[in-house]
């Protein structure tokens, strides 16, 4: 290495904390790198650091601010909300990104060590906050921080140098495919969300009568705290090892899922918990099962009937979503909201790691379908088989009476999904097997989680045996995993923990509090609503003339009786899940309506204005009579 420029240990120490995600190894490769032959460090004629790589510039040598300052004049930015800068180079693009769109979200991936390093070492990053951009040494890292930072369907805008799409274009084309995937499937669950929206929130609201009657799991946090934990999902390869918790009952807590109940009741395991998210009817599986042998946990957001089933007990959580948890925890005080990731699968990962578990380790959860399987033998979908389609890439399911009947039992029009897109990941035996993308994007989950845990220095393990590779788990057979963390004679009495449990007192009192305060809010903003439609209809009757100052004072007008009343609406978490699917359907691009003539933007505008205005009353209407029912109910 032969560099002119001072690189600076401490600048390293400094740019790791703020970039760099410390739940990876990166951190540490970075302590101990050591630049490779080639590599020299310079300075521009502007004073400013840049790279020769054998000799090739990957900066300008005269003016790189400059050079940056004109990429970024090739990117149409004035709309975007994020950002990819794929080669962080010596920051000058990151920089001059953010110099020019100060509210957008950033992520950075650059492939090569060795300018990671140089630019750690010898830029000063301090305009950046920590945790504000995340800085990425490989897709399949992008791609798990990805899913907690940036859960979102919309555009994201790949900028790049074209050195770097030349030395590095498979890298490139991988990250496109990741991104690509991620957003299609984030387009999924965001449309998901909208059209169910409404139903989760009047599950909440009917679940509520019965926090009063269970415990919740909060009363539970960290009360397993080093101990381990096994999470048992009904993947194919669960028959490989399951009976090897017989006998363990009494020194690691095991979670199942609901749909592996049935094979752990089969192979003589007793699960202290077993889980369920579902917002379908899915008292089916339990059928013949010995609930009363066992607990049950599950969110206040999944299916009324599940809070029927006969457990010994019901403890309750509620997800994370900001929807319900901001209005929870504010008229409430509810505490125990998990990230449930989309599957009771990682909801159960959520709440083992809740309680304080460590390790927590998997089985039977491949996601993917090992051997042409999809669920394991012994549970509730073992029918269920598969087609590979090699001319398509597509994967159909047969047999699908048993799912069929939960959707009957929910009473849906839903049709159970019998087509996949097929996707080939790396095998926990170092082979590749064949998934599908929502079982991938669980996989993803799982990887985020991994960093998690690594931060708090807990550790993460997959035994499943099977099925695919998790990144940042430790991939040890169950047997080893037993030998290696579990104390035979460090034993525990879950059940007599779960049992000590009570339900809140008083909870009936405080939830009728909560309901009528923020029924009194609601009529607020149905009032505020009314506002502005009469505004609308003064705006109307004088007609649109942007040129008069006095239909700008009626703008003016509107504009303030809008801000009071989104305001309003953005304090009230309830009212912006029930107003989702419709507002959403409203919005217009803001670039198509700038490309108007100045008459038909207003027009374009002001029936947007009137549109929202309304779907915000009729939302506001209609959670007034859902919590009505609530109040009946109590």
């Amino acid at each position: 290495m032969n560099s002119q420029v001072d690189i600076s240990k401490e600048l390293l120490e400094l740019n790791i904390a703020r970039f760099i995600d410390s739940g990876t190894d990166l951190p540490d490769k970075l302590r101990t790198y050591e630049v490779n032959d080639g590599f020299e460090l310079l300075y521009s004629k502007t004073g400013k650091p840049v790279i020769k790589k054998d000799g090739l510039a990957l900066q300008s040598t005269y003016d790189p601010e400059k050079e940056a300052s004109k990429r970024i004049d090739d990117v149409d930015i004035e709309f975007v909300e994020y950002f990819v800068v794929f080669g962080l180079g010596m920051g000058y693009m990151l920089k001059e990104i953010r110099r020019r769109s100060p509210t957008s979200k950033i992520m950075v991936l650059e492939p090569d060590l060795d300018v990671l390093y140089f630019s750690l070492s010898a830029i000063d990053y301090s305009e950046f906050a920590p945790g504000e951009v995340i800085i990425h040494h490989h897709p399949e890292d992008f791609r798990a921080n990805c899913f907690f930072a940036y859960r979102t369907s919309r555009p994201i805008t790949v900028v790049t140098d074209p050195l770097w799409i030349r030395m590095y274009p498979e890298m490139l084309l991988q990250l496109r495919k990741e991104l690509e995937q991620f957003v299609v499937f984030s387009k999924i669950s965001e449309n998901t969300a909208n059209s169910r929206m409404r139903q989760w929130i009047d599950f909440l609201l009917n679940n509520l009568r019965f926090a009063g009657k269970y415990p919740s799991l909060g009363d539970l946090k960290d009360k397993y705290k080093g101990i381990p934990a096994v999470i048992c999902s009904a993947g194919p390869s669960l028959n490989k090892n399951v009976e090897m918790l017989k006998g363990f009952e009494d020194n690691l807590l095991i979670i199942s899922v609901n749909t592996a109940y049935r094979a752990l009741h089969r192979h003589g395991v007793r699960p202290h918990l077993v889980s369920a998210i579902e917002s379908y009817n899915i008292k089916s599986l339990f059928e013949d099962l010995p609930t009363k042998e066992t607990n049950f946990i599950t969110t206040l957001t999944t299916n009324p009937e599940l809070f029927e089933l006969d457990f010994n007990r019901t403890v309750f959580f509620v997800d994370s979503y900001p929807v319900y948890s901001l209005w929870l925890e504010k008229e409430l005080g509810q505490q125990a909201f998990l990230d449930v990731g989309g599957s009771v699968a990682c909801a159960s990962f959520s709440i083992a790691k809740y309680l304080g578990a460590d390790p927590i380790i998997l089985i039977g959860q491949d996601l993917a379908y090992t051997n042409g399987q999809y669920y394991a033998k012994g549970t509730s979908f073992e029918d269920i088989k598969l087609d590979f389609d090699s001319d398509t890439g597509r994967i159909r399911m047969k047999n699908l009476e048993s799912k069929e009947r939960i959707y009957k039992d929910t009473g849906t029009d839903e049709k159970v999904r019998s087509l996949l897109e097929k996707r080939m990941v790396p095998g926990w035996y170092g082979d590749m097997v064949p998934t599908s993308e929502d079982l991938n994007f669980f996989r993803t989950w799982f990887e985020s989680m991994s960093r998690v845990m690594k931060r708090e220095g807990r550790i993460a393990i997959n035994s499943t045996e099977g099925g695919a590779y998790i990144n940042g788990f430790e991939h040890i057979s169950l047997q080893e995993a037993l030998d290696r963390h579990v104390e035979r004679n460090n034993t525990h009495k879950f059940d007599d923990d779960l049992n000590k449990t009570a339900p809140a007192p008083d909870y009936s009192i405080e939830l009728q509090g909560a309901i009528t305060r923020t029924q009194k809010e609601l009529h607020e903003i149905i009032s505020l609503c009314e506002n502005i439609q009469n505004q609308h209809k003064i705006i109307e009757a004088n007609g649109i003339e942007p040129d008069n100052p006095n239909f700008m004072r009626r703008i003016k007008e509107l504009e303030k009786r809008e801000k009071r009343m989104n305001e309003k609406s953005h304090e009230l978490s309830l009212l912006q899940g029930y107003a989702r699917e419709l507002v959403t359907a409203i919005k217009t691009d803001p670039k198509a309506v700038m490309d108007l003539p100045a008459e038909e933007g207003w027009a374009m505008n002001l029936l947007q204005s009137k549109l929202v205005a309304e779907a915000v009353m009729i939302s506001a209407k209609d959670l007034i009579s859902s919590m009505d029912n609530v109040l009946r109910n109590i």
